[in-house]
């Protein structure tokens, strides 16, 4: 997340909590949720309300985020249909699966993670 988004996550929060924000607490958040997708963190924000009254904290929406990727990673098909179009002995197909899990993760349809994930876009780290 960059500042305005980041912004705009701490004034999603504030409508649930009622707190107040300013140009540190702007500064703090993104810090620490830099990496972090905005649309993934108000998931995070917005499961977390719905389960518990306490304040919402960057651990919290860290740790949302990351079961957030965990079920979308948990429910894509299995690594053999990720995997259907490499050559196994092709030493980048790891960087592939690996980089067809991370696009799955970050929301991206499995068959598109597949299709446009290819060798060379995993090897340049580029997926």
């Amino acid at each position: 997340m960059d500042m305005t988004e980041t912004s705009a996550l701490l004034t999603m929060i504030a409508a649930f909590d009622r707190r107040t924000i300013g140009d540190a607490d702007v500064a703090a958040w993104q810090l620490v949720l830099a990496d972090i997708r905005l649309p993934d963190a108000q998931q995070a924000v917005a499961d977390h309300y719905r389960a518990s009254r306490d304040f919402v904290m960057p651990a919290d929406i860290r740790d949302g985020v990351s079961r957030l990727r965990r079920e979308r990673v948990k429910a894509a098909p299995p690594e053999a249909e990720l995997m259907v179009d490499v050559d196994y002995d092709d030493p980048a197909w790891p960087r592939i699966l690996q980089a067809r899990l991370a696009a799955i993760g970050d929301g991206t349809p499995p068959a598109e993670a597949i299709t446009y994930i290819t060798a060379a876009a995993a090897v340049n780290g580029r997926p």
